[in-house]
């Protein structure tokens, strides 16, 4: 594993614009054996060297492609939002009944329903967020979704009535929780 420092000199060359992408961990001049890129400072295979620039083995899926991983200090995670990635599941799946003039209006989903869901009290278990930021076991919402909202204390059917969610989606809005349910 790289020491801090040295993946600070290479975050702050790659930035500059110092580094030659078209050789980068190809000839071992990075201290990369440009096998696996496990041991280079890019991270990557050497193919292209704008992989991982945060000197991660590619692992966490992040190509570097988009600058966000290792050149602005993070780890290359980019945390999910409501509006980019968790609203299109509401209107995918749930406005047809929580929207207006739906059977369940009362909650409308539709539109931006970051205000109605996250640090607001469930009509059917008011001991418990509809969304607990960092906190899906204590979001009613997540346990709506999972079939568990009996075992809380919940009333009702689980959500949506139509079926479950699959899994994929389940976990982004876990993900989401998880990361602090970001508007």
């Amino acid at each position: 594993m790289k020491s801090a420092a040295a993946l600070t000199l290479f975050v702050l060359l790659a930035a500059c614009g110092d580094k030659d992408d078209d050789t980068a961990s190809t000839d071992g001049a990075d201290g990369a054996d440009g096998a696996d890129g496990a041991d280079g400072a890019d991270g990557a295979d050497g193919a292209d060297g704008a992989d991982g620039a945060d000197g991660a083995d590619g692992a966490d899926g992040a190509d570097g492609a988009d600058g966000a991983d290792g050149a602005d200090g993070t780890d290359g995670t980019v945390e999910l939002s409501h509006a980019t990635d968790i609203q299109p599941i509401w209107e995918a799946n749930c406005t047809f009944c929580h929207a207006p003039e739906g059977s369940a209006d009362w909650m409308n989903l539709s539109g931006d329903a970051y205000s109605v869901l996250v640090d607001v009290p469930s009509g059917q278990l008011g001991s418990m967020d509809r969304v607990e930021p960092g906190d899906p076991a204590n979001s009613y919402l997540w346990n709506k979704l999972n079939d568990s909202h009996a075992s809380v204390g919940g009333t009702g059917n689980s959500m949506p009535p139509s079926g479950l969610l699959d899994a994929d989606t389940l976990a982004t809005i876990e993900t989401w929780i998880n990361e602090g349910a970001n508007p």
